[in-house]
Order: structure tokens, then sequence, then C-alpha cells
């Protein structure tokens, strides 16, 4: 295989390296108990807390290698002090990577203020709700900026 990758002019090192560096964002509710939106699964010694779930993680990453960073939900993942989450999660060798809020379970309504979930719902009202929603959910330095938002609701907006 080495000399057929070879003779493509393929730097195997670079590969190699690229290979090495790969990492793997696991989600928060992959350590949780499982399910869909009609059944949740319970099983014993699942995690509970953000925190028991980060120190899960922690266990994924000790067996993997390549597992750094968890993705946190909102509000299933909710905390009051995120300063000492992110401390905590320091201590631990992890890191919070993505923060995805949670815009299908708000009660009755849901269908009818969020529809399909999207961000860039073509209705004005309902992603000023999102957005409303989605930088209330969590303090600052967990929130990604508003400008990916904003060009997705230009995109949307215009398709509409």
């Amino acid at each position: 295989m080495n000399d057929n990758v070879r003779k493509q002019t393929i730097d195997i090192d670079a590969v190699l390296e690229k290979i090495q560096r790969f990492t793997v964002e696991t989600p928060s509710w992959g350590y949780g108990d499982s399910g869909t939106r009609f059944k949740v699964f319970h099983w014993p010694g699942a995690a509970r807390t953000l925190r028991e779930k980060l120190a899960d993680a922690v266990e994924v990453n000790k067996v993997t290698g390549i597992c750094p960073s968890v993705a946190i939900h909102i509000p299933w993942d909710k905390e009051d002090d995120w300063q000492a989450v992110k401390e905590y999660t320091t201590t631990l060798g992890l890191r919070i990577g993505a923060v995805n809020p949670n815009l299908f379970q708000d009660g009755a309504m849901s269908t009818r203020r969020y529809g399909s979930g999207r961000l860039s719902m073509c209705s004005i009202a309902s992603r000023l709700r999102r957005r409303s929603n989605r930088t209330s959910s969590a303090s600052g330095w967990l929130m990604a900026p508003t400008i990916p938002v904003r060009i997705t609701c230009v995109i949307a907006a215009s398709a509409c």
C-alpha cells in the first residue's frame, strides 16, 4: 500500500501527522440515559448531571486518546455557575466544545413557535425568539458568536 501511495505523490508522514491530531467531540447526552423523543431508556449508572457526564468523558478520552472535548446541550446540561464548570472541565483535562440549544422542547406551543427548530426559519418572530433562547442558554464564554446566526438568517430570508 505504501508503494501505491508514494506513486500518487502523497506525503505519508503528513497524512500520519494529521491522523495523530484527529479528535472527536463527544455529545454530553451520550453519557446519560438515552432514547428518542418518544421514550427514554434508563440504565443503571448513567450520568445524571453535567459533572458526572464530564467525569465519564474523561474515561472515554483515557481509553481513546482522541476525545478531549464534550458538546453540551441546553437546557439538559444547564448549570448555575458556568465559570465553575469551566474550571472543573479544565482540571479534568477536557474542554467544552459546541453548545447546542434545544429548540424543540418548550411545551405545547413548540411546534407552532419553532416549527422544525431551525435557527434560519423564514419567520422573523421565530428567528428572534430562537436567538433570544440561544443567547440566554449559557453565559458568554460558552456561546458562539452571533454573526453566523445573522448570516444564516440572511440566507434563509433571501430564500423565502
